[in-house]
């Protein structure tokens, strides 16, 4: 019997037991410091967007 975790995505940090913010911040980080460490990356973009409002009534 497959159980909700299953189906989550690893990017996915709100819901598994034990994910938190620090660790999509962690894991954040480490996709954008690799990226420039390619040879050819001059720059990385960011975009963060906060849409902790965006549901509530």
């Amino acid at each position: 019997k497959r159980s909700f975790e299953d189906e989550l995505s690893s990017s996915q940090f709100a819901y598994p037991i034990g994910g938190c913010r620090t660790d999509a911040l962690i894991k954040l980080q480490y996709m954008y410091l690799k990226a420039l460490e390619e040879p050819n990356c001059d720059a990385v973009r960011l975009i963060a967007m906060d849409f902790s409002k965006a549901f509530d009534n």
